[in-house]
């Protein structure tokens, strides 16, 4: 998915969305739920996405969504203390436009993404992450809380747009094919406005 497209339609785009393009190519694909996506990116993240083409493999794929390896690259202002580590936060989800990291309760969910420095230079990091929890803006808001923020992402405090979009790329999917159980992996480098 290139950066900018939004993946379902919303009020404010109910065409030219990821959905519609999937309804165009395959319009069969009408009969699946959400056209058979398994999962979402947000509109400024580009990268890989698991389309079902079955209603029997979309089941299967998102009940265990949670086991597959998700990696992202992410592109942040700074360098972070460590080469590479664990986060781990408290997110409240409540607010639909931003995720906040904060003391645990009963209304947060609990976040966890490990973190490796791929390279550094004095003002920038590129950083792979590899999700253990799924949680809406997770990367995003844990990067920022680390004091490194994605480069683009305003929202949670970037200073700096060099690349015109936000700096994250889902560059990796490892999962069992729903049907054999076979080991997929997916890799998709980092695009040209990114490195």
């Amino acid at each position: 998915k290139p950066a900018g497209l939004v993946v379902h339609p919303a009020p404010g785009n109910w065409s030219g969305t990821l959905l519609n393009g999937l309804l165009a190519l395959d319009p069969q694909a009408v009969m699946l739920p959400r056209a058979g996506i398994v999962h979402r990116l947000d509109k400024e993240t580009s990268g890989l996405m698991i389309f079902a083409k079955t209603p029997e493999s979309k089941e299967i794929l998102q009940s265990n969504w949670d086991e597959a390896e998700k990696r992202y690259e992410a592109i942040v202002e700074g360098r972070l203390r460590e080469r590479s580590g664990i986060f781990e936060s408290d997110l409240d989800e409540t607010n639909p436009y931003k995720v906040f990291s904060v003391p645990r309760s009963e209304n947060t969910r609990h976040a966890v993404t490990h973190f490796r420095v791929l390279a550094s230079t004095p003002n920038r990091s590129l950083v792979e992450l590899t999700l253990e929890t799924g949680r809406r803006h997770q990367i995003r808001v844990q990067l920022a809380e680390a004091g490194c923020p994605i480069i683009g992402d305003k929202k949670y405090g970037a200073k700096s747009n060099p690349a015109k979009r936000l700096g994250l790329h889902s560059s990796s999917l490892r999962f069992p094919h729903p049907i054999t159980g076979k080991e997929m992996i997916f890799t998709c480098p980092l695009p040209k406005d990114l490195t």
